[in-house]
């Protein structure tokens, strides 16, 4: 049976964080073989620094390189950042003094390979590194963090970094609004790259406006697994999230089917569950706007905003933007609203969060009354 393995940790301190990669392995009785190679995929949003709660801490990933080195197995790091190279947001982090030190290479934006998989929906061909097809196994190490669009990003979404990045703006683009969509496609790039391990950051994440401009906040924990959604679904109960709410649960349990799995070690609790971005709507269907006539979705449908007086036109929004809404106006980004498809790349990457998340009154008073109607339908008992 599919293993969870919970671990209370209040700080990141090296030598406990490699017990705990340690007893990761026997617990989940992994076997990687002898001088295989492994590719190690952070997540490296933006270039932030050490103690950031954007990117996975650097201590947390020199711990596992050091356990892999140890295991005398050949990591490297690859990760394609949303903005800028791995080298610049390796340094900025510390990670490259670390690799360095460890003599673990950093592998930069390379050549491509077309993956096939028949049994996705979306995606049955899609570019991935080279790096990631010449690799013996994979471990995947997100930060727990809220997401504007999917509401949380934990282990699935985040191997979404080793896509291509222009098919990442085209699947931004595809689906535009449609939360469901967009999760399908997560799932698709999942199945592609399917992760040996995923060891994911929940000792200081993100909540409120991730998953680059939220607050930080102490889960006080680490997860592992072999399978990602396995892993995912525990820490959204963690966190005292309705499976149904998050996009990507919901989709990945309507295509796996449910999961079942063990939990071993630590029990973990949160005193409140986590906070969600106000872009994010937990109707998983989409924001109200997608039901109502076009007329009438500028009174009900969140939207991202420049504030302009924060705004240093560093054009990391411009450049991202997949519909290309986004130009430079008096000095300043502007948006154009008639062409923003509300994917609200531009609030991830701006690096002074001078683009903040508008939800209109009526939006939020329809939302409530429709995620009530849905509680209260769900609490009614069957005579």
């Amino acid at each position: 049976m599919i293993k969870v393995y919970l671990k209370k940790a209040e700080e990141y301190e090296l030598e406990l964080l490699k017990v705990f990669v340690r007893e990761t392995f026997v617990e989940l009785k992994l076997d990687f073989k002898n001088n295989a190679s492994v590719l190690v995929k952070p997540n490296f949003l933006l270039a932030k620094s050490a103690d950031s709660c954007v990117i996975t801490n650097p201590i947390l990933i020199r711990a596992v390189l050091e356990v892999l080195i140890e295991m005398k197995l050949k990591p490297f790091i690859y990760e394609i950042p949303s903005m800028g190279s791995v080298d610049i947001a390796a340094k900025k982090s510390g990670v490259y003094d670390i690799c360095k030190e460890l003599g673990v290479e950093i592998k930069p934006y390379g050549e491509f390979v077309v993956f096939s998989n028949d049994s996705n929906v979306h995606y049955k061909k899609l570019a991935f590194p080279k790096e990631l097809e010449n690799a013996d196994y994979v471990v995947n190490l997100p930060k727990l963090k809220t997401h504007s669009l999917m509401g949380l990003t934990m282990g699935m979404k985040n191997v979404f970094g080793l896509v291509k990045p222009e098919y990442r703006g085209q699947m931004h683009f595809k689906t535009g609004k449609d939360r469901e969509m967009f999760a399908n496609m997560l799932v698709d790039v999942y199945n592609f790259v399917e992760p040996d391990l995923t060891i994911i950051d929940g000792i200081i994440g993100m909540e409120g406006n991730g998953p680059s401009n939220g607050d930080a906040r102490k889960f006080g924990f680490l997860g592992a697994s072999t399978n990602a959604f396995a892993l995912d679904t525990e820490i959204a109960k963690i966190l005292k999230v309705e499976f149904e709410k998050v996009p990507l649960l919901k989709v990945s349990k309507e295509r796996y089917g449910n999961i079942e799995y063990e939990v071993v070690g630590d029990m973990i609790e949160v005193d409140e569950a986590v906070k969600f971005p106000s872009s994010f709507s937990t109707n998983v269907s989409g924001t109200l706007a997608n039901f109502m006539y076009p007329f009438f979705r500028k009174f009900v449908q969140a939207r991202p905003i420049v504030i302009r007086d924060k705004c240093i036109a560093c054009l990391n929004c411009k450049n991202i933007c997949p519909a290309k809404a986004i130009s430079v106006q008096k000095g300043k980004a502007w948006i154009d609203d008639d062409v923003c498809i509300k994917c609200f790349c531009c609030h991830e990457v701006c690096p002074i969060n001078a683009i903040k998340i508008n939800k209109p009154y009526i939006g939020r008073l329809l939302e409530r009354r429709f995620n009530k109607g849905l509680r209260d339908e769900r609490d009614k008992k069957p005579e």
